[in-house]
């Protein structure tokens, strides 16, 4: 079962802030293939202590299908228990934060 949850949209914020990080270019995305681990930002509709709203989630992809992907999550998460590593997630191109080497995992 894939387990629904909310992801940032990282192309519009970068839009919306220029040069406060890069993410890959739709070239990178466009060779993604079953195994590569993606870096994506996981929105938990509250505010930690820190301030933040989001949190950081690495995935493995398991499946591509234009510009969707299925994934299984590898890290564990802190504010929300309804996920944890193992479950299969759904997200698109725009939610790439970064695409990671087998090194970063």
């Amino acid at each position: 079962m894939t387990t629904s949850i909310q992801f940032e949209n990282v192309s519009a914020i970068l839009a919306e802030n220029p040069g406060v990080f890069s993410k890959p270019a739709a070239e990178e995305l466009s060779r993604l293939t079953y195994g590569d681990t993606v870096c994506l930002f996981f929105v938990y509709g509250f505010s930690s202590t820190s301030g933040r709203k989001a949190e950081r989630l690495m995935a493995r992809v398991t499946a591509v299908e234009a510009h969707q992907f299925k994934g299984v999550l590898l890290s564990p998460t802190r504010h929300i228990q309804d996920i944890q590593p193992g479950d299969e997630i759904t997200f698109s191109g725009e939610h790439i934060a970064a695409v990671l080497a087998a090194s970063h995992c």
